[in-house]
């Protein structure tokens, strides 16, 4: 009984196309802008946030015509996500405009923790052995998606899956002092 009620829910979530085969992307808007915009706010603060919703909806107003959704909310946080990385990309590192007064206030702190939590990471990364490290690095701090690195380096994305795995689990143990990689 349970199974058939999470089944009718999952498709009544899903967002069908329309009479003449578009996305109602109305709809799209009305059932989870609101969702939408409040966790962005608390990640990226409100001024961001209303940016990031408008652009995502516009994004979503570009797909194919018969477009379904079946997870919209997962579909609708990957592209705001995406879109806040472009633009903390496109101006390199710069701090953001619009921060909340919480996360400022954090960010206006002084950093003797993170220098030492920064050499310690770098050491660590540092010390990876090399498929590793390139990996690691490719996607954290270069920000390529797997697909991207098993481009770059001519593997599997399997491989580059094992390969940040292996790199995330030698890494945590180096930061509990467990033994470096």
């Amino acid at each position: 009984m349970r199974r058939l009620k999470a089944q009718a829910e999952a498709k009544a979530e899903a967002i069908d196309p329309g009479a003449a085969g578009e996305v109602k992307v109305a709809e799209l808007y009305h059932r989870h802008a609101k969702w939408l915009g409040s966790a962005l706010r608390r990640r990226f603060g409100a001024d961001l946030a209303e940016d990031l919703v408008q652009e995502t909806y516009a994004r979503i107003a570009r797909y194919p015509a018969g477009s379904v959704f079946e997870h919209p909310q997962a579909l609708l946080l990957r592209i705001a996500q995406n879109l806040a990385k472009d633009q903390i990309r496109s101006r390199k590192g710069a701090r953001l405009v619009s921060l909340s007064p919480e996360i400022q206030s954090e960010w206006d702190k002084p950093a003797y923790a993170d220098q030492f939590e920064s050499v310690l990471l770098k050491q660590i990364v540092l010390s990876l052995p090399k498929p590793y490290r390139d990996v690691f690095i490719m996607s954290r701090f270069v920000g390529l998606s797997y697909e991207e690195i098993a481009q770059l380096c001519g593997l599997s994305i399997k491989t580059v899956e094992w390969r940040m795995s292996k790199a995330m689990s030698l890494c945590a143990k180096g930061i509990r002092g467990q033994g470096g990689p």
